[in-house]
Parts: C-alpha cells; structure tokens; sequence
C-alpha cells in the first residue's frame, strides 16, 4: 500500500481483526530502537524472543513512524500490546519480521561503526591525558623526594 509516497506494508495481527501499517524506519524510530536494546546484555535477537515486554516495545516503534507520534503515543502503545491485550510474541512476530525486514540496515551501521570509533577515539585521549597527568604528578613526587622542588 503506498500513501503519501512511502511504501507501507499492512501487517494483521493473527487471533486478532487488528491491522497496522508498516513503512521503513525513520531516524527518530532507528534511536528509539537503538536504546531499547543497546543496554540489553544478551545477543539482541534473543532480548527480543525471550522479552515480551522488549518485543511489545519494538512492535510500538514500528508502528509509530513520525517523532511527534511516537512521543506521543509509544508510551501508551507499548503499554497497551504488553498488560491490555497481552499480546504473546506469536502475535508480535508479523510486526517485528515486517519492520526488520523493512529497514535499511546498510546506512544504519555505517553511522553506528562511526560513532563506535569516535567513542573509542575519545575514550583513548581521555587515557592519554590521564597518562600525562599522572606522569606529571609522579615526576613532581620524584623532585620533591629528591628536594628540588620546595613546599607550596
């Protein structure tokens, strides 16, 4: 189904009459993905089988594309797949399948393997300064042990 130009795929909800329209994320819905399972620990494809919970909130980020609709109605979609209707991951699977399958992952990872660079860039100045310093602050405790250097 197309509308406005985008390409939606309709999505039916099984042991249910629901249907929703799903398009290719937007920026906004490919963060709110990231944070949702950036801080998990486990593999990302397991959080989202094992977590009912994981799967109702990624089925809302599918669902709402627009950042204003998403901000807000996820809180409340979320909410209303996981303690209203209880949907099981049978129920969320057509969503989550459709939406990844859906994605440009391509352009995703590249800005990601960026940004994973540009952290750990940082992270290695912010040692290397601290290197510095500490090799600054033992030079100085050497001339005070040896008293070249009087009391401040």
């Amino acid at each position: 189904m197309t509308k406005d130009g985008v390409e939606y795929i309709v999505v039916k909800i099984p042991r249910t009459n629901k249907k929703y329209l799903i398009r290719p994320l937007k920026n906004t819905q490919l963060e709110a993905m990231a944070k949702l399972l950036i801080p998990s620990k486990e593999n990302v494809a397991d959080a989202v089988i094992e977590d009912t919970k994981i799967a109702s909130k990624a089925a809302a980020i599918y669902i709402t594309p627009g950042y204003w609709k998403r901000k807000l109605t996820y809180w409340f979609l979320w909410r209303w797949f996981y303690y209203i209707k209880q949907y099981d991951l049978d129920q969320l699977q057509p969503i989550l399948s459709v939406g990844f399958n859906n994605t440009n992952y391509i352009d995703f990872l590249k800005v990601m393997s960026i940004l994973v660079n540009q952290k750990t860039t940082q992270m290695r100045m912010t040692r290397q300064e601290a290197e510095k310093v500490m090799q600054e602050l033992s030079a100085m405790a050497e001339k005070r042990k040896d008293g070249n250097v009087e009391e401040e």
